[in-house]
């Protein structure tokens, strides 16, 4: 379903909106939080550092003192009596020393000094008097809820349990009277231990600062920010901790008001983006709607329709081309009819004049056809027959000459002589065709000649098919000219080479593969009228099961759909790869890997291969 553009603008100014006030509550309300975090986290170091002041120095020996003698006297503190969950605690003094110990005047003297730094956290100001734990009781209730001393425990040398000395709270209470001790109501009595965060029960036993927890947390007692200050003795030494629980939550609740405003704001933010974005999308589009039923109108070929959009801005501009557009249609609509009475007329005649011209290239097509199937047929018959290759008996040959469309004038020959050896010829004639098919033949013909008379050497034999071929050049009147390599065999294992041509191919193991360059073997022939100085011959051999690969330029020049060519690369690939096979395996396996290589392109030279393997 097409949704309209006014829709889309709406969409899309709403979404912005809303991204953007979400965005900036977001970080207003996490500033917020912790600024408020911040400010109680700065209070609670004031007044745990303030508190740990009351504590004299008589009172830090005599808490040195009791600290050793609640150590001296608990349950023995093995490894399962310290394995406790943390923020749980355990009793680890018998119920009689803890009556006892609690009763004592040194402990009263202790509860009263953190009584005393508890109430100074009330907003309700009292004359001094002795102070009672009635924290649940109180109508104005301090914010400071818990004030304990506690003590590291030798056997929990990382700080992960500590004991309580002292707490405002340690007596249990049943404020409520409701039959049930639960939550706040629980005391907290002396030799209590307690597994604890370390980076705020912990780790002032170790570097001697104040900790502060990083955030309040809710638990069965409350919601508090926690703070530890260390008490230290004469010698800088921590002997105790003084600790205090922060009843936070107004600060929570301040906060919760914070996150609802944010939300009502973003709710209001997002009601008004709403109304403003598809107010602005409909003032909008309300030109865009009147352009693009005029263009509907124009596009029906109503060419009378006027856009009648009057802004000056770009919607206007292009009412007013638009609307100037359909004026000149109008116009050029009035004379349409005769000019296309004029065209069909012409049109008519033109037809006449191509059906004609068809007819004549196709006779004409019909003649080339059969010229061109008369030169393959040419080419084809004139390839070497099994009785050439019989008396080769040290060479295994396999050879193929596949004429394309156009046919290339591709030369492939076997000439056998007398002495159990042979000349191997390989060439291409410049050109297509039947011309080019038979200069071809008569460049056989001469070479057969020129070869089985045997008065001349292979240079010399090159020499002199240059010169029939000038002449017959110049005899005819064609162009034509033939690149070619001549490469004579003795019988045995050697071989003489010369002429011009593609690069000749010698594989001599799995590993090692010649190619013989035969730029400097001699010219084109056919071209000047003496070659002598430019011809050369070159001598090698093969060992046993070694291969010689002589082919034309329409092999490596295939090309396939993507315009890569076969290249010479993969001919070597191939022949490395099928070393040791026979002559005929390595013939078939070139040939298939050109048409896959080549498939759904078209040949646009003939492909001639010679593929030689020495047996012996």
């Amino acid at each position: 379903m097409r949704s309209s553009f006014a829709l889309k603008l709406g969409v899309a100014v709403t979404l912005l909106t809303m991204a953007v006030a979400a965005i900036a509550l977001s970080i207003f309300y996490s500033f917020s939080r912790q600024a408020i975090l911040d400010e109680m986290s700065e209070r609670l170091k004031d007044l745990t550092h303030t508190g740990s002041f009351l504590f004299q120095e008589q009172d830090r020996v005599m808490i040195a003192e009791l600290r050793r003698f609640v150590l001296a006297h608990t349950l023995p503190r093995t490894a399962e009596l310290l394995k406790i969950p943390e923020n749980e605690t355990r009793e680890a003094l018998p119920a009689d020393l803890e009556k006892e110990y609690m009763e004592s005047a040194e402990y009263q003297h202790i509860v009263q000094i953190l009584r005393s730094i508890q109430r100074g956290s009330s907003e309700r100001v009292k004359p001094l008097h002795h102070l009672k734990q009635d924290v649940g009781n109180t109508a104005s209730p301090p914010n400071i809820f818990w004030a304990y001393l506690m003590t590291s425990v030798p056997e929990s040398p990382d700080h992960r349990i500590v004991m309580f000395l002292g707490d405002s709270n340690y007596e249990q209470i049943d404020y409520n009277n409701d039959g049930h001790i639960e939550g706040y109501e629980e005391g907290n009595p002396i030799g209590n231990l307690y597994a604890g965060d370390y980076d705020i029960f912990g780790k002032p036993y170790d570097t001697g600062e104040i900790s502060v927890s990083p955030g309040w947390y809710s638990d069965k007692w409350g919601t508090f920010m926690t703070a530890v200050v260390p008490i230290k003795n004469a010698q800088d030494e921590v002997i105790a901790t003084l600790g205090l629980d922060y009843l936070v939550v107004r600060q929570s609740e301040r906060l919760h008001e914070i996150l609802f405003i944010s939300v009502l704001v973003f709710g209001g933010s997002v009601l008004l983006a709403v109304l403003f974005s598809f107010f602005l999308a409909y003032r909008i589009n309300k030109p865009i709607r009147i352009l693009s039923q005029g263009a509907e109108r124009i596009g029906r070929r109503d060419f009378k329709t006027v856009i009648n959009v009057r802004s000056n801005d770009e919607f206007g501009f292009l009412a007013c081309t638009l609307n100037s557009m359909t004026a000149e249609m109008r116009a050029y609509q009035s004379g349409l009819e005769k000019l296309v009475d004029e065209r069909t007329a012409a049109l008519a005649h033109a037809n006449n004049e191509i059906h004609t011209l068809y007819e004549s290239l196709q006779r004409e097509n019909e003649s080339l056809g059969a010229e061109l199937d008369l030169a393959r047929r040419l080419q084809t018959n004139l390839l070497p027959v099994p009785e050439d290759i019989a008396p080769l008996q040290k060479l295994e040959i396999a050879f193929s000459s596949e004429p394309a469309p156009q046919v290339g004038g591709d030369y492939l020959d076997i000439i056998p002589n007398t002495h159990g050896g042979a000349y191997f010829g390989i060439g291409d004639v410049s050109g297509h065709g039947l011309e080019t098919g038979l200069f071809m033949m008569m460049m056989r013909t001469a070479i057969r000649s020129l070869i089985t008379c045997g008065t001349l050497d292979l240079v010399n034999t090159l020499v002199r098919l240059n010169e029939v071929a000038y002449n017959q050049a110049r005899h005819s009147g064609t162009q034509h000219y033939m690149t070619g390599s001549l490469l004579e065999y003795d019988g045995g294992s050697q071989y003489r080479l010369t002429g011009q041509h593609e690069d000749v191919i010698i594989v001599r193991s799995e590993r090692s593969v010649e190619i013989l360059d035969t730029g400097s073997l001699g010219v084109p022939i056919g071209i000047i009228h003496d070659i002598a100085s430019a011809v050369s011959q070159l001598t090698l051999r093969l060992a046993p099961d070694q291969l010689l690969l002589l082919y034309t330029n329409g092999l490596i020049d295939a090309q396939n759909l993507s315009g890569q060519s076969f290249g010479i690369e993969r001919i070597t690939e191939i022949a490395r790869a099928h070393f040791g096979k026979s002559a005929h395996e390595v013939h078939r396996k070139i040939l298939e890997s050109l048409a896959a290589f080549s498939e759904g392109v078209q040949a646009q030279d003939d492909v001639s291969i010679i593929v030689i393997r020495q047996k012996s």
